[in-house]
């Protein structure tokens, strides 16, 4: 980092998909909600203690979602969650000049309008945490979705290997190089 570079805050959140060996379903469970980075280095200088409330924790969220926990039984871990939000204070509606690739067209006067993606599918899903009620949510396939373009929540943006939600009240806007950005 130069001395003109300025370190952003960056607040990581660490969790583990865990299911009882034998089991067909996971249970997301939290590892780690760091807001320092130091912070991550000293957590894993106890990796036995940090193993242990793991651990600890999982039995607590099977227990209460199956109503009963299998101390003893051995636990697999199946995928591991790691999201990092970093603040960074840009206001992402005056953001991106969407760039030229193979497959744009040449731009007509110095403008360029990339072509909008459209939903393939208007589906009913209860997306908000706090509501189990359906709303109606448009469905889209990642492939469509152009530099520069925007995304109202709620929305699914469908891909091979990922699923974005973009929740009701956010926004998710293309980059120029193809990355998906959120926001509320």
């Amino acid at each position: 980092m130069t001395d003109n570079e300025q370190s952003l805050p960056i607040h990581a959140t660490v969790a583990l998909d865990l299911r009882y060996v034998g089991q067909s379903h996971e249970i997301t469970t939290p590892l780690l909600d760091i807001a320092d980075p130091a912070e991550i280095e000293v957590a894993m200088n106890d990796f036995e203690r940090l193993r242990q409330q793991l651990i600890e924790r999982f039995h607590q969220l099977h227990q209460r979602q199956s109503g009963h926990a299998l101390i003893g039984r051995s636990i697999e871990a199946v995928t591991l969650r790691l999201k990092l939000v970093c603040q960074s204070g840009v206001d992402h509606s005056l953001m991106i000049t969407p760039t030229q690739t193979l497959a744009t067209p040449l731009a007509v006067a110095g403008t360029y309008r990339p072509q909008q993606a459209e939903p393939f599918q208007l589906v009913r899903a209860a997306l908000a945490a706090e509501s189990v009620i359906g709303l109606p949510v448009e469905v889209y396939h990642r492939s469509q979705v152009q530099p520069g373009q925007r995304l109202s929540g709620p929305a699914i943006v469908l891909q091979l290997d990922a699923t974005t939600i973009v929740p009701p009240g956010w926004q998710a806007r293309c980059d120029s190089s193809g990355h998906l950005l959120l926001w509320h």
